[in-house]
């Protein structure tokens, strides 16, 4: 998998380590291979896209019980059910993560949006314009935490499909 041209491989899974163990205080151990999200409650899922000359988004993917843990871990209190400060907790740690991203790609003039967090069960996300730069997977207290790092793919790309889809279309209805 291609890496983001101005950070030096690893350095995705570092700043979630980072965060983890300074900010969150939960643990973060690598995991290889992808647990089957499938019928095994309620999800999570935050994106923060990161603005400028280039375009970037940084998402995290989670379930709800992880989320609850790393808003206990924030807040002191415990929580066992999603609400609005469990929805706060997974925002702000994206968007924590896509701040640490920003500052490494040695970029100018970038901005964060802010966060859009996805829950409920058996949902899909897509960003048909980004390409994965980097992902990294974590197993979090017994649970899959996934990071993934985009960008915005150029526009002539973009273009590209958009003409060859719509040729698509008029060949199926003609």
């Amino acid at each position: 998998m291609q890496k983001a041209e101005a950070m030096d491989a690893g350095v995705f899974c570092e700043i979630m380590w980072d965060i983890f163990e300074s900010m969150v205080g939960l643990k973060l151990v690598s995991s290889k291979s992808a647990k089957d999200r499938s019928g095994k409650g309620a999800r999570v899922a935050a994106v923060v896209s990161i603005g400028g000359p280039n375009r970037y988004a940084v998402i995290l993917e989670g379930s709800e019980k992880l989320a609850c843990m790393i808003a206990s871990s924030f807040s002191g209190e415990t929580y066992s059910g999603w609400n609005s400060k469990v929805e706060d907790a997974f925002a702000e740690l994206a968007n924590i993560t896509a701040g640490n991203v920003k500052a490494s790609l040695g970029e100018r003039n970038l901005m964060l949006t802010v966060p859009t967090v996805i829950h409920g069960y058996d949902f899909y996300w897509s960003s048909p314009k980004m390409e994965i730069l980097d992902e990294v997977e974590f197993l979090c207290e017994g649970e899959t935490l996934s990071a993934y790092l985009g960008k915005e793919k150029p526009t002539d790309e973009v273009f590209r499909f958009g003409r060859t889809f719509s040729a698509v279309l008029e060949k199926k209805h003609a």
